[in-house]
């Protein structure tokens, strides 16, 4: 996978993931600015907000910064604050598919690469790693299927899947790669027309 169409692709199904859930691009809240504070040793820069939330952030390389700031993060009144993102899905997988969409599209219009803006991702071809679910599709004859593609046949939201998940609804999954789980689709197929999900719509929505 190293054609510019393919790290399109790659970088549109990450966006769809978290577009999904509403955490797409222009939905986390921009940090506070740091404040100059004095200490005994000298002066230092902390945030403005209160209870560390954005600890995690200012932890990141400055050019990783940049790049969130600018892709996505806003600062309109209704934008999420990091705690809200992460009750829907950890940070750290946000942040893991926020780089992996932006590193796709900087290979996809050959920007130049560096790899701080990316978490330390390498700017080497696209790998399994970078798809959203790497392992989906058609392998050895076998449908393969992540969260999403369970929630777009289940005609539900992709939330809904993440709570069965949580909450140990959904049969284990038979793979795990590059820290996202899939499953052979006939297994969940099956799953749903037992449970009763088969084919149930948005307005049915429980879980």
């Amino acid at each position: 996978m190293s054609t510019r169409t393919d790290a399109l692709a790659v970088a549109e199904d990450h966006e769809r993931v978290l577009e999904a859930l509403d955490i797409g691009r222009g939905r986390m809240a921009a940090p506070p600015p740091l404040r100059k504070v004095a200490t005994q040793l000298g002066p230092e820069y902390r945030q403005t907000a209160n209870g560390g939330d954005w600890d995690w952030f200012y932890g990141l390389a400055r050019a990783e910064q940049a790049r969130l700031r600018d892709g996505w993060m806003t600062a309109s009144a209704d934008a999420l604050s990091p705690d809200e993102v992460d009750a829907i899905m950890p940070m750290a997988e946000w942040l893991d598919h926020t780089r992996r969409a932006d590193k796709a599209r900087a290979l996809a219009v050959g920007r130049r690469y560096n790899t701080e803006r990316y978490g330390g991702l390498e700017a080497a071809a696209l790998d399994t790693d970078d798809r959203a679910c790497p392992t989906c599709g058609m392998v050895d004859d076998v449908d393969v299927v992540g969260m999403l593609e369970i929630s777009e046949r289940l005609h539900v939201k992709h939330q809904t899947v993440s709570v069965w998940k949580l909450r140990g609804v959904l049969p284990e999954a038979d793979w795990t790669v590059g820290g996202r789980p899939a499953w052979r689709w006939d297994r969940i197929d099956a799953w749903a027309a037992e449970t009763g999900r088969l084919g149930y719509g948005p307005e049915m929505e429980t879980f």
